[in-house]
């Protein structure tokens, strides 16, 4: 759960678009802001925007240079952080390898560096050697460790460093941002900075009020990054003391010690910087929000992290503790909310009573605002269902659901008919996006085959059930099943409604496939899908679709009707003279004045021998693995419908 945004230190947005993925490399530590008239050169910052929206980075880039160096050479933290970023951003736009020559322009400048620019540069470092591991991942888990070699030029060249190195990098210039002069940054407010310091509310100004609380959660975040740590000792450092989950004099006062052999892991460091704050923290007892925000992101750290036996028993008397402790401040509301939201999944009406008292307690906090939407995705209604893609005629059928917070729905079965069914399997028929309204808009605007109440009748406990139901028996035909909160327009949105919706066919037939590339035609067996009984005098009338090279475009046409044997088969043969690009798309089966709609839906090619395979039908429409109990087994593949 995130805490209060915090301020930040920013520099002006630049107009440039960035050549790689680096676009977004200072965008966590410093967000976009216009300089305006700020520092002591605004006309020249104003003139370096305008140069850069026309594109003129040359011209940009001196006079950037320009601001740089004197802003250096004054010792003007804010004006120099801000050409320091613009010369970045410049690096991006103009240069290959940007992240390499941007880590290579901060370290140069960190050598000569004076307070407070320069822990700030370290936590700037950290991130950019973060960021280059990040995009670089896959190159460096394939590369062999090495142990760095003083005589050997190249070393210094973070392109031939192995991660575990660049881990080492990012480790180290955290931890140096806080060890360079902590007192003097823990002194340095945030406002003495001037226009540097930008962005945030005034509940994140008094949660990050020094340079040190910000380099510090700024660093807490980024040594959390377990993907850094690659190598895996024997004894490592594990989160396993209770007094982790304790009050925040307790932890301050708790001895943490790293193995020598893991003294990268990421979670000590990042468990260190965290005790750090918090002794920091607990000499300002005039600003006791500031300990309750670094106390919040310590619980929610080790509950992540921690190996403790009964651990979510232990944070969520923690949040509970402290939620009781800082009552009368609007911070307690988020420890409210991080406990319901640890108690959503297993207890979720516990969880919403929480969430409602934390609305209640302070209704304009940030944590109202959360715990109103951890309520409201509590009391969400939700439902689906799943139903045999094919049953029996003139029988019920099972309706399985999975409802949350809705008493009642109102199912109705709307009729789509087999002619519907062909235009869509007609090429170009899908190139539009999809529109469920439109595309059934005349199965809709019918009035339903059948229509029935559910009544789902239970606890109040906002947990998801799995209800079955019976369906309505439906005749022959394929049908759209929706299943609504709302008995009347169950598919026009509005607020509040919920709906669902599924296919199924109603059908006597199932049939058996099988594909004879040699032979150049397809297979089929047709059976009654209750006896099994082969099923002669069938009309079958084949669909083939095929690519019309000189009109550029995939067309439909139509073979010779035909009618299965004795035995339920038909052979359906490629068509006389078609090119080999040919393909069954679809065929039509009619019985007893019944017309059912059968779509081949993979691209069996005819008349292509595929290396003898017998090619599989897996998807139609109507379709479910129920075999008939005659016919042959291996050599088809069988399907109802």
């Amino acid at each position: 759960m995130p805490t209060c945004p915090p301020l930040s230190l920013s520099y002006a947005s630049i107009p440039v678009k960035p050549a790689g993925s680096a676009d977004v490399i200072f965008h966590w530590l410093f967000p976009f802001s216009s300089p305006g008239s700020n520092g002591p050169d605004p006309k020249k910052w104003q003139q370096v925007d305008q140069l850069l929206k026309k594109d003129q980075t040359a011209s940009a880039g001196k006079l950037v240079d320009e601001l740089y160096r004197a802003a250096r050479q004054r010792q003007d933290t804010p004006e120099y952080l801000r050409a320091l970023l613009y010369k970045l951003r410049l690096l991006e736009a103009k240069e290959e390898n940007a992240d390499v020559k941007s880590i290579a322009l901060v370290e140069a400048d960190l050598k000569t560096a004076k307070f407070p620019a320069r822990p700030i540069l370290h936590s700037l470092l950290a991130q950019l050697y973060a960021q280059y591991y990040d995009a670089h991942r896959y190159e460096l888990y394939d590369r062999t460790v090495a142990a760095p070699n003083a005589a050997d030029a190249s070393a210094a060249d973070i392109q031939t460093w192995d991660a575990a190195r660049l881990g080492s990098a990012v480790v180290q210039h955290f931890r140096a941002s806080l060890q360079d002069e902590p007192q003097r940054q823990q002194k340095l407010l945030l406002n003495a900075l001037g226009y540097a310091v930008t962005g945030g509310t005034a509940e994140g100004r008094q949660l990050r009020p020094t340079l040190y609380d910000l380099l510090a959660h700024r660093a807490m975040e980024g040594l959390g990054n377990d993907e850094l740590y690659l190598t895996t000792p024997a004894v490592q450092f594990e989160l396993q003391d209770p007094t982790l989950f304790g009050p925040a004099t307790d932890f301050a006062r708790l001895p943490l010690v790293a193995p020598a052999a893991d003294s990268l892991n990421g979670q000590f460091h990042a468990l260190q910087a965290l005790q750090q704050l918090t002794a920091f923290r607990l000499t300002d007892a005039a600003n006791p929000a500031a300990l309750a925000d670094v106390t919040l992101k310590r619980l929610l750290f080790v509950h992540q992290h921690a190996v403790v036996p009964d651990k979510d028993v232990l944070y969520r008397a923690a949040l509970a503790r402290e939620a009781v402790a800082l009552e009368r401040l609007p911070i307690s509301t988020e420890f409210l909310v991080a406990q319901a939201q640890s108690l959503e999944l297993t207890e979720p009406a516990q969880a919403r009573e929480i969430a409602l008292q934390a609305e209640k307690r302070f209704p304009k906090s940030r944590g109202a605002q959360m715990a109103q939407a951890l309520r409201q995705r509590i009391e969400a209604v939700q439902v689906s269902f799943t139903a045999e893609e094919v049953v029996l005629p003139s029988q019920p059928w099972l309706l399985k659901l999975q409802v949350r917070n809705a008493p009642k729905l109102y199912a109705k079965a709307y009729r789509v008919s087999n002619a519907y069914n062909v235009r869509l399997s007609e090429p170009g028929s899908v190139s539009e996006p999809y529109n469920f309204e439109k595309l059934f808009a005349q199965a809709l605007a019918k009035k339903p085959v059948a229509a029935w109440e559910m009544s789902l009748a239970g606890p109040e406990d906002y947990r998801p059930h799995s209800v079955q139901q019976a369906g309505k028996p439906l005749p022959l035909g394929f049908y759209l099943i929706v299943v609504s909160t709302a008995e009347e327009n169950p598919t026009r949105e509005r607020k509040g409604l919920v709906t669902t919706r599924s296919f199924i066919s109603v059908s006597e037939l199932s049939y058996v496939q099988r594909n004879e590339d040699r032979a150049r035609q397809t297979q089929l067996l047709l059976a009654h899908r209750q006896s099994g009984s082969p099923l002669p005098a069938v009309k079958v009338l084949p669909l083939f679709q095929y690519y019309d090279a000189k009109a550029r475009t995939t067309k439909q046409r139509r073979g010779p009707a035909m009618l299965t044997d004795a035995d339920g088969q038909v052979r359906i043969p490629m068509l006389a003279g078609e090119s080999s690009n040919t393909r069954l798309s679809g065929i039509f089966l009619t019985r007893a004045m019944t017309l059912y709609w059968l779509k081949i839906s993979t691209a069996t090619i005819m008349g292509q021998d595929v290396q003898k395979r017998r090619s599989r039908h897996t998807a139609v429409p109507f379709s479910t693995p129920t075999a008939p109990s005659t016919g042959p087994a291996k050599p088809y593949t069988s399907r109802a419908f």
